[in-house]
């Protein structure tokens, strides 16, 4: 088992025309194909995604879990990820995630010196709800090739991860917040896969979009884990359809439930503040027990 390898989790769910953007340029990484392999974790999809799945295996180490349709479940997903998990660094990437040539780079050499490394990647098109941009991004996509769509993104800061001017902000240096977790998004983020199964992993309570991955994060953060964040936007998040106030209700749900289930000042913050606030606030050491 090599140190620099990198095992990559993605958990899907009928979105194969996504899932074969994300693969491919997976093929374009400059990382040898020898040191990271790729667990595709199928919550039920009835589209087809297995046979996108079976185009790569002779391209690339990948692995094939099929998992009933019995709702949404990205935890279980991303868990049976992580058990099967061969490397000792793990990244969860979301299905739509279309990365650039040297995110699998970038992501290993954050973990090279420090066994509790966060490594949180940020990725043009993120959007907590909105897909006020989706439009612009899908044009620029449509109209050159991936290296150039990287290229021109670069100066459109509109399409730029939402928490991008959030991190600048504050030099990219997660060690001044002590509430990292708070952006601790399961899109594009890594760990050593020993210290992701010491915290035991995503809860599995989580049946519905959102709070899953700050829930781990928080764990993570209890364990000392040391969170960092990649100042390069390393990938492109492909707009897909969201179900904006569907998912707004149950992330206020799921919020509750991570505020009851730790006794925490600044975790006890997601009930009155967004995640800029919450930054903000751990950033001054200003700890609201109220609101």
């Amino acid at each position: 088992m090599r140190l620099q390898s990198i095992s990559i989790v993605i958990p899907t769910y009928n979105s194969m025309l996504l899932l074969k953007e994300t693969l491919d340029s997976l093929l374009l990484q400059t990382l040898n194909r020898e040191r990271f392999e790729v667990i595709v974790v199928d919550d039920g999809s009835s589209d087809g995604t297995k046979q996108i799945v079976d185009q790569f295996r002779k391209l690339l180490d990948i692995s094939y879990y099929y998992i009933e349709d019995k709702g949404f479940r990205v935890s279980s997903g991303r868990n049976l990820g992580l058990h099967f998990a061969k490397y000792p660094i793990t990244l969860f990437l979301d299905s739509g995630m279309i990365a650039n040539k040297e995110m699998l780079f970038s992501h290993l050499n954050e973990h090279l010196f420090n066994n509790k490394k966060v490594a949180i990647g940020m990725s043009y098109g993120v959007e907590e709800f909105s897909l006020v941009n989706a439009q612009a991004l899908n044009n620029i996509l449509l109209s050159n090739g991936l290296n150039e769509s990287f290229n021109k993104l670069k100066d459109i800061p509109k399409l730029y991860d939402c928490r991008y001017s959030t991190v600048q902000s504050i030099g990219f240096d997660l060690s001044v917040s002590s509430a990292p977790w708070v952006i601790c998004w399961g899109g594009n983020v890594s760990a050593r896969t020993s210290f992701l199964r010491q915290v035991g992993g995503f809860d599995e309570w989580f049946n519905s979009w959102g709070g899953e991955d700050v829930d781990l994060g928080i764990r993570l953060f209890k364990n000392h884990g040391q969170f960092v964040v990649l100042k390069e936007q390393c990938a492109i998040h492909k707009p897909h359809p969201k179900f904006e106030e569907k998912n707004k209700i149950t992330s206020r749900k799921n919020i509750d439930y991570i505020v009851r289930k730790y006794t925490d000042p600044m975790v006890s913050l997601l009930t009155c503040h967004d995640w800029k606030s919450i930054i903000e606030l751990s950033v001054e050491r200003e700890i609201l027990v109220s609101c």
